[in-house]
């Protein structure tokens, strides 16, 4: 399964891809809706099935992508040091200031000029690092989460949390798991080598609730229990046990995946030779206002409220480390 290591250069940014779903108000919440319902919001909120270009970037260089295991939104970063998120944002966790939805990409007015190199996403809350060792955080921080430690980007070997388990790179790359791997599986309670990956170069690994992706070589490898086409394999499978070639994205060069709630983000080489094939998407909805905080937990009960500033400004301003 394996292929020839890939010469590595210096990384000047590239394209980004998603795939899985885009009704972030949705995702990852059951029940609450009829059957009608689902067909009128799926025109404007598809599952995109294949690795998609979005249009937002079509003209930017993408320098890393970021989200997580439990966070249903999404952070980029272009080679100019801007933040832009996307996603859902009850509690102010997209860093804008208020509680709005946004469907499209946005720049983070609050953190501009502070040239960001990274970023993760929690349930309701973010952080982000910038080249001088500042940091930022925002978003709900009832447990402390936000607290301001100085942040300091991770070094090899490298390691990634999913939603119950957890994965690590040690000697010549080898991936190594424990914790709960599947939905219906026994739990790993000890580190234990991922067979499926041996002999691959791993670059880049990211974790979603129940889905896993790997960038290595000249292909993109994923698997997990999927429901929104966040594998990327296109209209004819959905989910995956094992790890399996991510075939729409193999034979080129993948900088990095990211996963999050109902959806997966790879960063790809602008020679990627598969990027042609990559069809492009823009919702026509680019920002909505949150559902009342409180009955956002239970979809369908109803109820908005209109967009407003986010407690105590940290989604606004966001708190700087010192």
């Amino acid at each position: 399964m394996a292929a020839a290591a890939v010469e590595q250069k210096p990384w000047e940014g590239g394209v980004l891809l998603v795939c899985g779903g885009t009704d972030f108000a949705q995702l990852g919440r059951t029940g609450g809706k009829t059957k009608k319902e689902d067909l009128d919001k799926e025109s404007a909120y598809p599952n995109l099935l294949r690795p998609t270009r979005l249009k937002t970037f079509s003209e930017i260089k993408v320098m890393w992508c970021a989200s997580g295991p439990a966070a249903c939104h999404c952070f980029v970063g272009d080679n100019a040091g801007n933040l832009w998120s996307w996603g859902r944002n009850e509690k102010g966790q997209l860093g804008h200031g208020d509680f709005c939805q946004r469907n499209v990409p946005a720049k983070v007015a609050a953190v501009q000029g502070s040239f960001v190199i990274g970023a993760s996403g929690g349930r309701n809350h973010s952080a982000c690092v910038c080249e001088d060792g500042s940091s930022y955080a925002w978003g709900i921080n009832q447990h402390g989460q936000c607290g301001t430690g100085q942040v300091k980007p991770a070094k090899p070997p490298s390691k990634e949390a999913g939603g119950t388990s957890s994965f690590c790179t040690g000697v010549a790359g080898q991936v190594h798991c424990w914790g709960k791997l599947k939905v219906n599986g026994d739990n790993q309670m000890y580190p234990a080598a991922v067979n499926d990956l041996v002999g691959w170069n791993v670059r880049s690994f990211a974790c979603g609730p129940a889905t896993f992706g790997v960038a290595a070589d000249t292909a993109v490898i994923t698997w997990g229990a999927a429901t929104n086409g966040e594998l990327g394999f296109g209209p004819n499978k959905k989910s995956s046990a094992n790890p399996a070639k991510c075939e729409p994205l193999d034979g080129g060069y993948t900088h990095q995946v990211a996963c999050g709630i109902g959806f997966t983000m790879f960063l790809v080489d602008p020679a990627h030779p598969r990027l042609a094939e990559a069809p492009e998407w823009e919702s026509a909805i680019p920002v909505e206002e949150a559902p009342v905080p409180g009955e956002a937990a239970g979809p369908g009960k109803g109820g908005k409220r209109k967009a407003g500033e986010a407690a105590g400004g940290a989604a606004a301003k966001g708190k700087k480390a010192k």
